[in-house]
């Protein structure tokens, strides 16, 4: 059961809560049959799936039961066993469910009784409603947010997959790629490298170049134009060069520093983690361009060398459930649909003392198609919806003294971290509201301060930030 921390200090609000967020609880938590809601059956109009175990076949066919053709009609569930070991059952099939679906949807529902050897429960026309809406609101979402850093190759998503796999920590992959990218600019352009690294000699008609590490990463082989190094990056290759030297016969002799070598050079490491190169975007086809935007290559599947990690993340990740719940909330909030915006945004909530609020399929419908509007309240409200859609456990905040409500959602990432994360028109608390006294002011002027106020009242929570942005992985 996924509890809601509300602390309810305005009536009128408290009256808001009750009448528009009552249903934001995970379904397998309304599933538990605590509080029996019982709604008369229409059985000739109402389908059955029987849930005798919890796995992909049966979470496939209760998906395509949701999402069957016409409006949407309530359904029942038939579950092998009694009242607890078929809430069990069920909470393992919502996990199997939201890989089918690949939005990380759940499905609301109600325990309505026990006859036999099975456990019932009911899925409403309106949570029917609401299952459909929220995959198509979330597609939306997450479509949109991942097209918009532009599309590259499989090729590329495999190379990206490659060094990952090859160098898990980013710095030393960062390192790697660099050491790779100008030992091949400089073994295919040896003699422009030898004039760099000895101007006072003329340079011979012939180079050679010795040592070296072989290549081991791959993304740097798919940069098609290499002349992106020497004209945008550093014209410096006196770094990877041990000595560059005319021999006996007159022909110019380039020795190279192996890996380690190079990575034991003072300061290294901060001019390769500086480098402007990871901002820069390659064209597999096209020769170099200064691109600093995904919009110069979008056509020509333009890719980074080491994208950021959460970019990476999603780049690797086609579907919204592939993604931790901590990435899911980064998705929401950096998607800024729930940011304060006072004018209506191409994708997102208005701000507006005139609401436009709702539960239920409504509510999502609202959102699904761009009308939902409202006050820091009804903002709340709607992201309680998301959250819940999504099984995410997700707490109401307000308070009184500071006329103002807002999210928390309790979330893990990929590595089992638990990040207690205030929501506030996107992540972490709202550096700045409207119409503070004095004192509120000075009670949210630091980073500390905010973070303290906003996760206080909550059972289990930190008195203090316990996340940063590698954490969202």
């Amino acid at each position: 059961m996924r509890k809601k921390n509300r602390r309810m200090t305005a009536l009128l609000l408290a009256v808001f809560m009750m009448l528009h967020l009552a249903g934001t609880e995970s379904l397998m938590a309304r599933a538990a049959g605590t509080e029996v809601s019982t709604i008369p059956c229409r059985k000739a109009t109402i389908a059955t799936v029987t849930v005798s175990k919890a796995d992909e076949e049966t979470a496939t066919k209760l998906h395509a039961t949701l999402t069957g053709s016409g409006k949407g009609k309530e359904l029942r569930l038939k579950v092998k066993g009694g009242p607890k070991a078929a809430y069990k059952k069920l909470l393992a099939l919502e996990k199997i469910l939201q890989k089918v679906n690949k939005h990380g949807v759940l499905v609301y529902a109600n325990q309505t009784g026990k006859k036999g050897s099975y456990t019932y429960y009911q899925v409403t026309e309106d949570d029917v409603k609401l299952y459909k809406l929220s995959m198509k609101f979330i597609g939306k979402i997450y479509g949109d947010f991942r097209n918009g850093y532009g599309k590259v190759s499989d090729e590329v998503l495999a190379a990206y997959q490659q060094d990952i796999d090859t160098y898990s920590d980013d710095e030393i992959r960062k390192m790697h790629i660099y050491y790779d990218l100008f030992v091949r600019w400089i073994k295919e352009n040896p003699d422009r490298a030898f004039y760099m690294c000895n101007k006072k000699v003329e340079t011979p008609e012939v180079v050679t170049v010795e040592g070296g590490d072989a290549p081991t990463t791959a993304i740097v082989s798919l940069v098609n134009d290499m002349g992106l190094i020497s004209k945008q990056l550093i014209y410096n290759v006196i770094p990877f060069v041990k000595e560059a030297i005319v021999d006996g016969q007159g022909n110019g002799v380039l020795r190279l520093l192996s890996f380690g070598e190079f990575s034991q050079l003072e300061h290294i490491k901060v001019k390769v983690v500086g480098c402007s190169c990871w901002g820069q975007f390659f064209s597999p086809t096209e020769p170099w361009k200064n691109a600093t935007s995904p919009k110069a290559y979008e056509k020509e599947g333009a890719f980074l060398l080491m994208p950021e990690r959460q970019r990476r993340t999603i780049m690797l990740a086609p579907n919204f459930s592939d993604l931790s719940d901590a990435m899911k909330v980064w998705v929401i909030g950096k998607s800024d649909y729930f940011s304060c915006s006072f004018t209506r945004p191409p994708y997102g909530m208005l701000y507006s003392a005139t609401p436009c609020f709702a539960g239920g399929s409504k509510g999502m419908e609202l959102l699904y198609k761009n009308k939902a509007a409202g006050v820091c309240a009804h903002y709340a409200g709607f992201e309680s919806q998301v959250f819940g859609v999504l099984g995410i456990t997700c707490y109401m905040q307000t308070s009184a003294w500071m006329s103002h409500a807002w999210t928390v959602v309790k979330v893990k990432n990929s590595k089992g971290k638990t990040l207690w994360i205030p929501f506030d028109y996107g992540i972490g608390p709202a550096e700045k509201l409207m119409t503070l006294s004095d004192s509120v002011r000075e009670a949210l002027s630091t980073e500390a301060k905010r973070y303290k106020v906003y996760l206080d009242g909550i059972k289990g929570a930190p008195k203090k930030k316990n996340f940063k942005d590698s954490d969202f992985n």
